[in-house]
């Protein structure tokens, strides 16, 4: 009987022996989790400890900025920028010549357009960003060619 005591012993030794190693990998496995834990922790205290009220109040600033800009652009009051506008101008002729409305041709020259040539040069995602639509720029890109091209068959 005592060798039978010995056996359910030494079995039992073997399930607490399991049973500890299956809570001693347990264990790390907390540990692991543990620490990966305190290091989020930690790197949301260093997210938190940052600045973020001046740094959105800067844009803030930086798009209201923009946005006063935008909106200068798309407002611009072209009747009154008439009178700024050289009669002489030669895109200011130039363009009327080709009966583009007055509302196009201010937004050409706040381009800086001073020459014919750069109205062939502006790009048309330019003028789209200012309110000039597509087909507009597309005739007056092709007039100013045309323009040109006659200009220079003449002296050939």
């Amino acid at each position: 009987m005592s060798h039978l005591n010995l056996l359910n012993i030494s079995k039992e030794i073997q399930n607490i022996k399991n049973v500890l190693e299956q809570l001693n990998y347990n264990y790390s496995n907390l540990n692991t989790k543990y620490n990966n834990i305190n290091t989020k922790i930690h790197d949301l205290n260093e997210f938190n400890n940052l600045d973020f009220e001046t740094s959105s109040d800067e844009i803030k600033i930086e798009i209201n900025g923009l946005k006063n800009k935008i909106e200068e652009i798309n407002h611009l009051n072209y009747t009154q920028s008439k009178n700024y506008i050289d009669i002489e101008n030669p895109i200011y002729n130039y363009l009327k010549s080709i009966n583009l409305k007055e509302i196009y041709i201010y937004k050409y020259i706040f381009l800086n357009c001073s020459i014919i040539e750069d109205l062939i040069l502006l790009e048309k995602d330019t003028c789209k960003n200012i309110g000039i639509p597509d087909y507009i720029y597309d005739s007056v890109k092709k007039e100013a060619q045309n323009y040109i091209y006659n200009i220079h068959k003449k002296i050939l």
